[in-house]
């Protein structure tokens, strides 16, 4: 299946545009938890492995939610209604952190706030690769509108958190106005999602059986899920202590967002190429040097480095979250029947995102409990390197054909 479908020029611009606002208001609210959420657990007084405890929590839950909605998804035959649910909801609840003090608090919103957020990108990304033969193009230059939305957003906070863009070096402001900007982007979004047209038609029913199960017994397939389980496990640590590293190098709030924003300008450059790169690399070589790119980035991360660095050291986020998504997503969307999309996308959600997220959570957190935050990033780059090797033993351009463009389907 290709990704790359002639259909009529102004219909296929018209629905292109659609999705890529459907990105963009899907990852708009995920930069503000990427960003803040760890940074608000941390100012309430949780420690470090409590912080590694509440990420776990929402990991784990995102190994559970994922799979259900995917199945629900896949028995009705239609993804809109499912996806304007988790968004509505999860935006209803993301402001109830605000009144959280005790982690026994923080910890049953952050599980009932995660079971609603964890599937949203998965099903949107099966529901704009249903749209795509319609849309045209290819699926990179649509998902980059989902980078473009994490950069606007953390943007749009740099002006005004912690007094502004000129605020003293770690000035401290309210987070306030970041879960509340998360519930109203929420209700835009499931406004947009019931108002665009429905996918082709598939017989309900078909999820989670029999196909799935001949899937897993692939050993190619083993080999992909064995390392992207071990690479995103390595990579979460960047995720949750990011901001907290930032903190202790004396960045203010309002600057926290413009070097996340860093990261997703250099992951944005590489989605504008990566339909030409990916045929030519192949999904075994893109993976391992996406993989690569975010060990060596934690291994830098694991000294006190210049600011100048910092926001150098940021442009490997092309590598290693642009390279490694294009090339999982690509994986995936060769490997599963149409009938069983959502199903394929959230599975993966579960097992690598989730279950590796999980476990990377609470093992970065107990790291930096033990050895510091620098020790911790130093151990997972190695977790992360253990990966890559994993990605060296998978079949080579034959077996995993990358003769389509990146998201290819």
């Amino acid at each position: 299946m290709s990704t790359t479908l002639t259909a009529t020029p102004p219909a296929a611009r018209a629905l292109a545009r659609r999705l890529q606002v459907q990105y963009f208001l899907v990852f708009a609210p995920f930069a503000i938890v990427t960003t803040y959420q760890n940074l608000h657990f941390k100012r309430l007084g949780f420690s470090d492995s409590q912080i590694g405890s509440l990420n776990a929590i929402a990991a784990i839950l995102a190994v559970i939610s994922p799979p259900l909605w995917g199945y629900v998804t896949d028995r009705l035959g239609e993804k809109r209604a499912p996806l304007a649910i988790l968004l509505i909801t999860s935006g209803a609840l993301y402001p109830f952190f605000l009144g959280t003090r005790s982690f026994l608090a923080a910890a049953i919103f952050q599980g009932a706030f995660s079971f609603c957020f964890a599937p949203c990108v998965a099903l949107t990304d099966a529901l704009v690769l249903e749209q795509l033969p319609r849309a045209g193009g290819d699926y990179a230059r649509l998902r980059l509108w989902g980078s473009m939305g994490f950069i606007c957003t953390l943007l749009a906070f740099g002006l005004f958190l912690g007094g502004g863009p000129l605020a003293r070096a770690g000035a401290q402001g309210s987070l306030t106005a970041t879960f509340i900007a998360f519930a109203l982007v929420r209700l835009v979004n499931t406004a947009w999602v019931l108002r665009l047209p429905p996918g082709e038609p598939v017989a309900p029913g078909a999820a989670l059986g029999g196909e799935v199960r001949a899937l897993l017994r692939s050993r190619t397939l083993i080999l992909f899920f064995v390392a992207m389980l071990l690479g995103m496990t390595a990579l979460r640590a960047y995720y949750v202590f990011f901001s907290i590293y930032l903190d202790g190098l004396g960045v203010a709030d309002s600057w926290k967002g413009v070097f996340w924003s860093l990261g997703v300008a250099a992951e944005v450059g590489f989605m504008l190429v990566a339909g030409r790169l990916l045929p030519r690399l192949g999904v075994k070589w893109m993976l391992a040097i996406g993989l690569a790119g975010g060990a060596l980035r934690l291994l830098l991360f694991s000294f006190s480095l210049p600011i100048a660095m910092v926001a150098l050291a940021q442009g490997l986020h092309a590598l290693a979250f642009g390279a490694t998504h294009i090339a999982t997503v690509t994986f995936i969307n060769d490997t599963v029947p149409d009938r069983l999309r959502a199903s394929g996308q959230t599975f993966y959600a579960a097992v690598v995102t989730g279950l590796g997220g999980a476990v990377g959570s609470r093992l970065s957190g107990d790291l930096a409990q033990a050895f510091g935050i620098g020790g911790a990033f130093r151990l997972c780059a190695l977790l992360a390197g253990v990966a890559v090797l994993v990605v060296l033993l998978l079949p080579g351009r034959k077996a995993l054909s990358a003769n389509h463009h990146a998201g290819g389907a």
